[in-house]
């Protein structure tokens, strides 16, 4: 190894790795913004559902399309390290892991009572 290489340790290179993550997203949305202002502004359009509408054939609509399929992912992306967001995400597995619980309950609520039945004639 190299002595002027100075290794990372793990959670280092986590942090520069999630700092370079969120770095390109934030770049990837600039970039989606910006194709879609001026796409708004070719077509006299303030939204963009007029901006489907109104692109200039299947191959501009696509990628408009595909520009906003973008956006909701990095908006997504986004969200995956907000603490509020995984606050909600443990409050859903908590629901439905509850729901599941009472479901197998029933189930064998279920299966037990027809034997119980058989036992009674």
């Amino acid at each position: 190894m190299d002595r002027g290489f100075q290794a990372l340790r793990d959670d280092e290179a986590v942090r520069a790795e999630k700092e370079l993550s969120d770095a390109t997203m934030r770049n990837l949305k600039n970039q989606i913004d910006k194709y879609l202002a001026r796409k708004m502004r070719q077509r006299h359009v303030d939204n963009v559902r007029d901006l489907l509408e109104r692109a200039n054939g299947p191959y501009e609509r696509q990628r408009i399309q595909y520009a906003l399929d973008m956006k909701k992912a990095v908006d997504t992306y986004r969200r995956l390290d907000d603490p509020n967001a995984e606050a909600e995400r443990q409050e859903k597995l908590d629901v439905q892991n509850r729901l599941e619980t009472q479901a197998k309950r029933q189930e064998n609520k279920r299966e037990q009572a027809p034997a119980a039945e058989i036992n009674l004639h």
